[in-house]
């Protein structure tokens, strides 16, 4: 497995730590003192992020994509490459701001997404995942290269 980029566990602290302020403070305003409590679970939330980073992981190969994120709600993603439809990088203000991309696999039905990389290696990783299907040439094409440009030569193709 390789392991997300070591910012984004930076990036996952300061998105819990935002979350645990503002609901201690509105707790803190509707009950009173009794809601800075919560501000006593930030170590503890900050184990849990730290134990879901270090548990993410993606590996891809060359007929499929695997991805595994989640400590308490383990996520394990297996896709072949040949059913990928779309590809997607996201950055928000954060990731911007410290050179992450969040890439996301489009099947079927259901998004998977790969732990943050930066952003350099996920544009690589999307240029590498875009399917490369040589197409057979149309006979039109075969005649036009041939230089003589006459369809009509060809008996083999059907007249529309």
């Amino acid at each position: 497995w390789k392991p997300p980029h070591p910012m984004a566990f930076r990036r996952a602290a300061v998105r819990a730590s935002t979350r645990i302020v503002v609901l201690a403070t509105a707790l803190t305003l509707f009950i009173g003192p009794p809601g800075l409590l919560l501000g006593f679970a930030w170590p503890i939330l900050i184990g849990i992020v730290w134990l879901d980073h270090k548990y993410q992981g993606w590996h891809i190969s060359k007929g499929v994509v695997l991805t595994r994120r989640g400590f308490l709600d383990r996520r394990v993603h297996l896709v072949a490459r040949s059913k990928l439809q779309s590809l997607d990088i996201h950055q928000g203000p954060i990731m911007r701001r410290w050179g992450l991309g969040r890439l996301s696999l489009h099947v079927a039905g259901n998004t998977i997404v790969l732990p943050d990389l930066s952003l350099a290696e996920a544009t690589v990783l999307q240029q590498s995942l875009i399917p490369r299907n040589r197409l057979e040439t149309s006979r039109l094409d075969r005649l036009e290269n041939s230089g003589t440009g006459n369809i009509t030569e060809d008996t083999n193709m059907p007249r529309i």
